[in-house]
């Protein structure tokens, strides 16, 4: 009996030893035999490995269940897109009494925004905010994915809701765009750790929003922060580079791609296509070449 609670404890501590669903099953077979007090910790795993039937069985076995066994059914629910009955299980468990922390908010913000439930996604944020949890950074990549996608949502209603697309309707568009991006902004800006996907959910709100300048601009804040963009970066900046026919910046995007290994990317490949069919992409070239042939030349 002993040497099973100790194997059992082992794995538990470490479940990135335990590498499939069978070998789960088994440990869970064993910890309902003989340590039922690891159920909770057993809950977790499931959920990391989104084996969600398998949860929601062990969840319903729990009279009370704790707070560990509600963050990992919040999770399971929303990482296998039951994005209403994730936030169903937050309302319950706020319900009772129960506080969330940084490993809750992610997973509801995403249910809110798949759902466009952007006046609860507010609450929630006020919620973040009281629990002082704005500064983390998977919360703040949530709230700043959310925001994102509310500013589009919003600005695309007040679009589509008038009768006569009119210069007037345009120009509310533009307005509520920019207002919404503000947020977004000051979300960002509240973070004090930011990632890689932080810069890349404002750049990707900003592309979606036609803000060029800006967009170009977390480029160069991404820098002064260390980090590099990735294809996603790329990926998102060329539609609004090649809107704005600005070649030069396409050709840097380009060699960028070419020097670290992006160049074979479908999504940039696509968003480069636009701007090589161009005029001016191909006389940039050919002024390339040439310069190139009299460097040559005087050497």
């Amino acid at each position: 009996m002993e040497s099973i609670q100790t194997t059992i404890k082992t794995l538990l501590k470490n479940p990135t030893q335990i590498k499939s669903k069978s070998q789960l099953k088994q440990i869970h077979a064993q910890i309902v035999k003989t340590v039922p007090i690891f159920t909770t910790t057993l809950l977790s795993i499931y959920s990391k490995l989104n084996l969600l039937p398998e949860s929601l069985i062990l969840f319903n076995t729990l009279p009370s269940p704790p707070i560990l066994a509600w963050k990992s059914i919040i999770k399971c629910y929303s990482s296998n897109a039951y994005f209403l009955e994730s936030l169903h299980c937050f309302v319950k468990m706020r319900g009772f009494g129960l506080y969330p922390d940084h490993n809750v908010f992610p997973s509801v913000l995403k249910s809110c925004t798949h759902l466009m439930y952007f006046k609860f996604g507010e609450s929630l944020h006020a919620c973040v905010i009281q629990f002082g949890l704005e500064f983390d950074v998977f919360t703040g990549n949530a709230l700043l994915n959310m925001y994102s996608k509310s500013q589009t949502f919003s600005a695309q209603q007040v679009f589509d809701e008038s009768p006569v697309r009119t210069r007037t309707t345009v120009d509310q568009n533009k307005s509520i765009l920019v207002t919404n991006m503000q947020t977004v902004r000051k979300v960002f800006e509240t973070m004090q750790n930011r990632d890689i996907v932080s810069y890349n959910t404002l750049i990707l709100g900003y592309t979606k929003s036609n803000m060029y300048h800006e967009s170009m601009m977390m480029i160069r804040d991404m820098s002064n922060a260390n980090l590099k963009p990735d294809a996603f970066t790329l990926s998102t900046l060329l539609p609004i580079v090649s809107q704005h026919m600005d070649i030069l910046k396409g050709k840097e995007i380009h060699g960028y791609g070419v020097k670290h290994g992006f160049d074979q990317n479908e999504f940039i490949v696509t968003g480069l296509s636009d701007i090589w069919k161009t005029k001016e992409w191909n006389l940039l070239n050919e002024l390339e070449l040439e310069s190139e042939s009299l460097e040559t030349k005087r050497l």
